[in-house]
C-alpha cells in the first residue's frame, strides 16, 4: 500500500478544518433561522440578510484559506452533514436550560426541517462564497 505524502495529508486536513468551520455557520446560521428568540442576537423573527452574511462570510474566508476549486467543493459538501449535527446539538440548549417544553427527538427533526431552506441557500451561498475567496486570493497572489 503506497503511503500518502505528508503535503496531501496537511491539504485534507486543512480541507476538514475549513469544512468545520463551514459547518460551524450553517449550523448557527439554521439554529438562528428556527429559533431567533434563544440565538445572539435575539430577535422576534430571523434576520435574512443577517443568515446570508454569515453564510457570506464564512464562505469567502473559507475560500480565501482553500488550496483548490476541487478542496472548496470537498468542503461545502462536508459542511452539509457537519451543520446537521451543529443545528441539532445547538437545538438542545433550549431544551436543556427550561426554555423549551418539547420532547427532544421532537425537537432535533423541527429544527432540520424548518433549517432545510437554510441548507438549501446554505450551500449555494457557500459555492459562491468559496469561489469569490479563491477568485481574490488568486488575483492578490
Amino acid at each position: 500500500m503506497a503511503k500518502l505524502p505528508m503535503r496531501k495529508i496537511r491539504s485534507y486536513l486543512r480541507a476538514s478544518l475549513l469544512a468545520s468551520f463551514l459547518g460551524l455557520a450553517l449550523g448557527y446560521a439554521a439554529f438562528y433561522a428556527v429559533f431567533p428568540n434563544v440565538s445572539v442576537p435575539v430577535a422576534g423573527e430571523p434576520s435574512l440578510g443577517f443568515i446570508l452574511t454569515i453564510l457570506g462570510i464564512a464562505a469567502v474566508v473559507a475560500g480565501l484559506e482553500t488550496e483548490s476549486l476541487s478542496h472548496g467543493i470537498l468542503q461545502v459538501f462536508v459542511a452539509l452533514p457537519l451543520g446537521g449535527v451543529v443545528t441539532a446539538a445547538m437545538a438542545f440548549s433550549p431544551l436543556l436550560s427550561g426554555l423549551l417544553q418539547v420532547r427532544g427527538d421532537e425537537l432535533v427533526f423541527l429544527v432540520l426541517r424548518l433549517g432545510l431552506p437554510i441548507y438549501g441557500g446554505g450551500t449555494f451561498v457557500f459555492f459562491l462564497g468559496t469561489l469569490v475567496g479563491i477568485g481574490v486570493r488568486e488575483r492578490l497572489g
